[in-house]
C-alpha cells in the first residue's frame, strides 16, 4: 500500500540532484546485526483489518494498539490491540468504523489519552454534508467497558468527538495533549485545538498550514507546538507556534533545502536537551531522505543532517515522527530503501559526536515479513522493537505487526 494523499506531496515528479554534497555529522553504516525479526499478526482484511496505514502506541503494562485502514465488519477499517500471553501474542479487535456519521479508514495511529483510553483521527466519515469524499473525517476516543471482560474480544466503546467540515480540512498525524488536557493535531487546513468545554469538546483551528501536508504536532514543556511542513515549491521548513492570551504566534524554524537537507518532513521528536528529530522521505544529497536535527543556538536554531539515505526517488523515514530511547537513540522505518526496495527498520546511535547507522530489518517484496513499514515505532522495556506494515504479509497482502528482539 501506498502512503495516502496527505501522506504523499507529487514525491516522484521530483528529482533530486547535487549528488555528492557533505553530510555534516560523520556517520558509520553498518549492516544488519543479530536481531530476531518475527510477525506477530498477520492480517486478513477481514474483520481483523487490512492496511494498517499507521504505527503503534503502547501502554505501561506493554500492550500495543494500532489502527488499519480497511477491512473490520462494515469494511471501513478497525482499532486493535495486541495482548503478550506468555510466548504469544493475543489480537482484539476492539472497533469497527462503520462509515457514515460514524469515522472511516483511520490513517494515523491511536495515542493513550491521560485518561487511559485511546484517542484518534478517521480520514473519512463523519460530516455527511461534506463533499469531500464520504466524509472530512472524525476525532474519536474509544473507552474498555466499564467492568472486567474475560472473553478474548471485548469491545470498547467509541465517542466521536468532532466530526471536520470541508473548512477545517481533513485530520492526520499524532495528537498530543497538553497538561491542561487540551488536544491538538493537524488537518490538511491547519493545526487544532480541541478543548474540553461543557461535557464536550470546543474545536479551533489555530493556524492556516501554508501547505496541506499533514504530519501532527509535538510539544515542549513550555507548551510551544513544533511542526513541519512540505510546500508547492518543494520547500520544506520546521515551526513553532507560541501561546499567547491573544491566540498563537507561529514563527518559521528552518527552511529546508530539498537537495541537501531533504523533502517531506515527517513528525518531530525531542530530546532531553531540547533538540528536534524529524525525517524526510525524500531529497537530500542520496536522493532517498534523510534524518536530521535541529539545535537551539544562540537564540535560532542550527540543522544538521544525521544521515542521508540512498534512493532514485522517495523512501526514507515516511508518515510518522521517529523513536527516540532513553540513551537518545533514533528508530524508524523506512517506507522503501532497504535491500529489496520495501522498505527497512533502522537505528541511529550517537558515538562520538556523530552517528552509528544500523540496519536492523529489510522488508522484501514476497514473504511473510510484510513491507512498506510505517512509523512511529514502539520498545517495551526489554528493548524489543515493535512496528506494522502497510502491505504484504502472509495473508492477502494486508499487512503485519513485527517484532525485532535484540
Amino acid at each position: 500500500m501506498a502512503p495516502s494523499e496527505q501522506q504523499r506531496s507529487s514525491a516522484f515528479a521530483r528529482l533530486a540532484g547535487m549528488a555528492g554534497l557533505l553530510i555534516l555529522l560523520l556517520v558509520t553504516a553498518i549492516p544488519a546485526q543479530a536481531q530476531t525479526f518475527s510477525v506477530i499478526h498477520t492480517f486478513t482484511g477481514g474483520a481483523d483489518g487490512g492496511g494498517p496505514s499507521a504505527g503503534l502506541a503502547m501502554d505501561r503494562a506493554g500492550n500495543l494498539y494500532g489502527v488499519t485502514d480497511d477491512g473490520g465488519t462494515a469494511g471501513q477499517g478497525t482499532v486493535f490491540k495486541l495482548t503478550q500471553r506468555n510466548s504469544g501474542w493475543i489480537f482484539s479487535s476492539l472497533y469497527s468504523f462503520q462509515g457514515g456519521t460514524d469515522g472511516a479508514n483511520p490513517e494515523s495511529r491511536v495515542i493513550i489519552g491521560p485518561d487511559g483510553s485511546l484517542y484518534g483521527t478517521t480520514f473519512h466519515g463523519g460530516d455527511t454534508d461534506c463533499i469531500y469524499g464520504p466524509g472530512c473525517g472524525t476525532i474519536f476516543n474509544l473507552r474498555p467497558p466499564p467492568t472486567f471482560c474475560r472473553a478474548t474480544t471485548c469491545p470498547w466503546t467509541e465517542t466521536v468527538l468532532h466530526r471536520f467540515t470541508l473548512d477545517e480540512g481533513g485530520p492526520g498525524g499524532d495528537l498530543v495533549f497538553d497538561v491542561q488536557g487540551n488536544l491538538y493535531g493537524t488537518t490538511s487546513q491547519g493545526v487544532f485545538e480541541l478543548t474540553p468545554s461543557s461535557g464536550g469538546w470546543a474545536f479551533s483551528l489555530i493556524y492556516q498550514l501554508p501547505a496541506p501536508w499533514v504530519n501532527g504536532v509535538t510539544l515542549d514543556r513550555a507548551g510551544n507546538l513544533y511542526g513541519a511542513v512540505e510546500q508547492y515549491d518543494a520547500s520544506s521548513s520546521v515551526y513553532e507556534l507560541t501561546p499567547s492570551p491573544s491566540g498563537w504566534t507561529a514563527s518559521v524554524l528552518y527552511t529546508l533545502d530539498y537537495r541537501t537537507d531533504g523533502g517531506g518532513p515527517g513528525g518531530l521528536v525531542f530530546d532531553q536537551a531540547g533538540n528536534l528529530y524529524g525525517g524526510t522521505w525524500e531529497g537530500g544529497p542520496d536522493h532517498g531522505g534523510t534524518v536530521f536535527q535541529l539545535s537551539p543556538t544562540n537564540g535560532g536554531w542550527t540543522f544538521s543532517t544525521l544521515y542521508a539515505f540512498a534512493g532514485s526517488g522517495s523512501g526514507g523515514p515516511c508518515c510518522g515522527r521517529l523513536l527516540m530511547d532513553a540513551s537518545g537513540s533514533l528508530y524508524g522505518a523506512t517506507f522503501g530503501d532497504g535491500a529489496y526496495g520495501y522498505g527497512s527498520a533502522f537505528k541511529l546511535l550517537p558515538s562520538n559526536g556523530g552517528w552509528i547507522y544500523t540496519d536492523l530489518h529489510d522488508f522484501p517484496l514476497i514473504g511473510s515479513d510484510g513491507r512498506y513499514p510505517n512509523n512511529p515505532l514502539v520498545l517495551d522495556r526489554n528493548g524489543n522493537l515493535y512496528g506494522t506494515t502497510s502491505g504484504g504479509g502472509a495473508n492477502n497482502g494486508s499487512g503485519t505487526v513485527w517484532e525485532i528482539t535484540p
